[in-house]
């Protein structure tokens, strides 16, 4: 009886766990006027949620959720959309054509390609290991950047570790970097304030104990680049 229970243990405890997905925006050659980009949907609960701006028309967002989470209407397919502005009306004056004109569509000859949820909003089956997904705005193919992205976290390559973090992390930093500054975001790209020492020319230590569990975001800073790296505080 007592090994039974423990293979049942097991096997929920298996089940019991969570994965990281990020959503990668790329903006460019967009003539919306935005201020912010949110992504809105299933996935976020039909809440709009601010994307973290990493600038070069780069934006982020990062969730968790569990491997086959179903949606309201019981899909194993969560969908998702990008949008300029943060409401379905127009302040509140029930002008339901409003978001229309700022969220993201796609042109009819890739749908084929790239079957949409609803006919106009993307979708995720949540996998079983941390994703993320690299999209265009109101482009139908996800990016795959030679640039980007990619080439903007090599101009000021760092480490965070342990990452999940608890009390405090470590920054690892290319040798003899300058740096001018070490900035903390939340999810929505409101800045925080951190304790940090500098240990010597390659390490930083934050004091990440009082932060509440989420994603964040560690910007750093030399004369001529910078980099962004996600931390998880657990």
């Amino acid at each position: 009886m007592k090994k039974l229970f423990t293979l049942l243990l097991m096997a929920f405890s298996i089940q019991a766990f969570s994965v990281n997905i990020t959503f990668n925006l790329k903006m460019s050659g967009q003539d919306l006027p935005l201020d912010t980009v949110f992504i809105v949907g299933s996935v976020t609960n039909w809440e709009f949620q601010p994307m973290f701006d990493l600038g070069d028309s780069l934006y982020t967002w990062s969730t968790s959720l569990d491997p086959g989470t179903v949606d309201g209407d019981g899909n194993d397919s969560l969908a998702y959309y990008f949008i300029t502005v943060n409401s379905w009306d127009s302040a509140g004056n029930q002008d339901w054509t409003y978001y229309q004109r700022y969220r993201e569509w796609f042109d009819s000859a890739c749908v084929a390609d790239y079957p949409l949820r609803y006919g106009s909003d993307r979708y995720i089956v949540v996998p079983e290991t941390d994703v993320t997904i690299m999209c265009y705005f109101g482009k139908c193919p996800n990016w795959e950047p030679s640039s980007g992205l990619a080439e903007k976290e090599k101009d000021l390559a760092f480490d965070i570790f342990p990452n999940p973090a608890g009390e405090e992390v470590t920054l690892r930093l290319p040798r003899h970097t300058d740096v001018l500054s070490v900035e903390l975001f939340d999810i929505s790209g409101k800045a925080l304030n951190i304790n940090q020492a500098r240990i010597n020319n390659t390490l930083i230590k934050l004091k990440t104990g009082t932060l509440p569990k989420g994603v964040y975001f560690i910007k750093v800073k030399d004369r001529e680049f910078s980099g962004v790296r996600k931390l998880i505080v657990n």
